[in-house]
C-alpha cells in the first residue's frame, strides 16, 4: 500500500505507465485497502487527465512499446479507461472500496458528467447503507463538481486578465461567471437522471430517490422548477403510501408558497387518502405549502376535525392554529367541540389553538370542561 501511495505522490500525474499501474491495482489487487489507496491516488490523474496526445506532450518519436506501456493516444481514450476502472470499482466486493470509488467520481467529475450520473444512480440500491449515503451525497455534490467549473473559471480569468482587469477582481468575476454557467445545467442533468430512474426503478427504492431529488433541486436553488414539481405531483397518485409520502416530502422542499398544483393535490390527499400516516403528513404539509389565511386549505382542515382517528384530529387542529388568521365562528365552534374529545392530546391541542386564535385567556379557560386540562392550561398560560 505504501508503494501505491509513493507512486501516486511522485508521479507527474501525466505518466501513462503510472496511470496503468494504479488502474490495475484498483481493480485487481487482493487487498481491499490497496484497491482503495489506488483509487485515492487516481484522483490526481482524473482532474485533468489529458490536454494533448502523449507524443505532443513529451516531444517523443514513436518506437516499440510493450503492451503494458504502450501509451494511449488521445484524451478521450485515456478518459474512457479511467471511467471503466472507476465503474468496475463501484461493483467491488468491499463496501469501503465502493465508497472510495464514489468519492473519487464525485470529487473529480466535470459538472453534469453523464458517465458519473449513469454509474452513481444505480448505487442508490446498494446493500450497504454507507454506499447509499455516499451515493446520495455524491449526486448532490456533482452539482458543484470541480472539473468543468475549474475549466470555465480559468477560461474567464484569462480573458479578464487579458482585458487589463485587476487580478483579484478578475478572479472574483471569473468565479461568479463559472458558477452561473455551470450550476443550472448540472442540476437539470441530475434531475433528469433521477426522474428517469425513479420511473423505471423498484418501488422500494423510489422513496429514497424522491428525497434525493428534492435535495438536489433545493441545493441548486431551483425552487418552483416546473418539470420536477409536475413529476412529484404525479408521484402522489402512486398506489404505494411510502412513495406518496416521499413525493410530498420532496415537493415541500422545492415548491413555492401557494403553488396551485401542489396545494390542490395535497388538499385531496388530506381529505381522501386511505393511509393514516400519509393523510397526516398531507395535513402537516398544508402548513408548509400554503400561506396563512388561505380559505380552501382551512375548509379541508375543518372537515377533518371530526375524523375517526385521534392523530388526524390533532394534526388538523394544530395546522389550523398555524394557518388561520382570524376567528371564524363556524371553525371556532368545531374546535370547541374538541375540548371534550376522548383523547387528551386532541383536547389540549384544541385549547392551544383557541388561545392563539381568540386571544381571550379567561374565555378559553372557562370553556375547558376537564379539571386536569384546565389546570394544565393555567400552568401553560398563567393569568397576568
Amino acid at each position: 500500500m505504501e508503494a501505491i501511495r509513493g507512486l501516486g505522490n511522485i508521479s507527474d500525474h501525466e505518466h501513462e505507465h503510472s496511470l496503468k499501474v494504479l488502474e490495475r491495482c484498483a481493480t485487481s489487487d487482493p487487498c481491499w485497502a490497496v484497491r482503495g489507496m489506488a483509487l485515492e491516488m487516481l484522483k490526481a490523474f482524473a482532474v485533468n487527465i489529458r490536454k494533448a496526445s502523449f507524443f505532443e506532450r513529451w516531444d517523443m518519436q514513436e518506437y516499440w512499446w510493450s503492451d503494458q506501456d504502450e501509451p494511449w493516444r488521445s484524451q478521450d481514450e485515456s478518459r474512457k479507461y479511467l471511467w471503466q476502472t472507476l465503474e468496475i470499482s463501484t461493483r467491488d466486493i468491499a463496501w469501503q472500496v465502493r465508497v472510495r470509488a464514489i468519492e473519487v467520481i464525485t470529487e473529480t467529475a466535470e459538472i453534469g458528467n453523464i458517465d458519473a450520473h449513469r454509474i452513481l444512480v444505480p448505487l442508490i440500491e446498494d446493500q450497504s447503507n454507507r454506499v447509499k449515503s455516499a451515493t446520495q451525497r455524491g449526486l448532490t455534490n456533482l452539482l458543484y463538481g470541480r472539473g468543468e467549473w475549474v475549466a470555465r473559471r480559468w477560461e474567464e480569468l484569462q480573458k479578464n486578465v487579458k482585458d487589463g482587469m485587476e487580478h483579484d477582481l478578475a478572479a472574483s468575476e471569473a468565479e461568479e461567471k463559472a458558477t452561473r454557467a455551470t450550476r443550472k445545467d448540472a442540476a437539470t442533468t441530475v434531475i433528469d437522471v433521477l426522474i428517469e430512474y425513479i420511473k423505471s426503478g423498484k418501488h422500494g427504492f423510489r422513496q429514497q430517490n424522491l428525497i434525493t431529488l428534492g435535495k438536489v433541486v433545493h441545493s441548486a436553488t431551483m425552487r418552483g422548477e416546473n418539470k420536477c414539481i409536475n413529476f412529484l405531483v404525479d408521484c402522489m397518485d402512486s398506489d404505494i403510501a411510502s412513495v406518496r409520502t416521499s413525493a410530498m416530502a420532496a415537493v415541500r422542499v422545492i415548491c413555492l408558497k401557494d403553488d396551485r398544483r401542489v396545494v390542490q393535490k395535497i388538499m385531496e390527499m388530506a381529505a381522501y387518502d386511505v393511509d393514516v400516516h400519509c393523510k397526516r403528513y398531507a395535513i402537516e404539509s398544508l402548513e408548509v405549502v400554503s400561506s396563512r389565511g388561505q380559505r380552501d386549505p382551512l375548509d379541508v382542515l375543518c372537515d377533518l376535525l371530526g375524523h375517526g382517528e385521534a392523530e388526524i384530529r390533532e394534526s388538523a387542529v394544530r395546522t389550523i392554529e398555524h394557518l388561520a388568521d382570524h376567528c371564524d365562528s363556524h371553525m371556532i365552534g368545531k374546535i370547541q367541540l374538541l375540548l371534550s374529545d376522548s383523547n387528551w392530546s386532541v383536547r389540549r391541542a384544541a385549547a392551544t389553538c383557541l388561545k392563539h386564535l381568540c386571544g381571550d385567556h379567561s374565555n378559553v379557560e372557562n370553556l375547558i370542561p376537564d379539571p386536569q386540562d384546565r389546570r394544565w392550561f393555567l400552568r401553560s398560560w398563567p393569568h397576568p
